[in-house]
């Protein structure tokens, strides 16, 4: 929990390296994530614009944390897609 161990938070927390983000990220969230609640993604999405990075968010209806059958697919074309654009 970050409240027992905040130094290794801190460590992997995206908020901590917006500055040094230079390059395009995309974003994929399930809207049925019961470990990681969507408005994170959304809250990160929203910093990464005010910081003027390029940053995309696809949420998945029904998808969970994991990713399975049409939200995969969709959700590995657009990945694929991404880094055909950006690489």
């Amino acid at each position: 929990m970050p409240s027992e161990n905040t130094e290794y938070w801190n460590l992997i927390d995206p908020y901590h390296f917006l500055d040094s983000i230079s390059s395009p990220v995309q974003l994929h969230h399930g809207i049925s994530d019961s470990s990681v609640p969507v408005e994170l993604s959304i809250s990160l999405y929203n910093a990464l614009l005010e910081n003027g990075i390029d940053v995309e968010l696809y949420q998945y209806p029904g998808a969970n944390h994991n990713f399975y059958g049409d939200a995969f697919n969709e959700t590995m074309s657009r990945t694929v897609e991404f880094f055909t654009r950006n690489l």
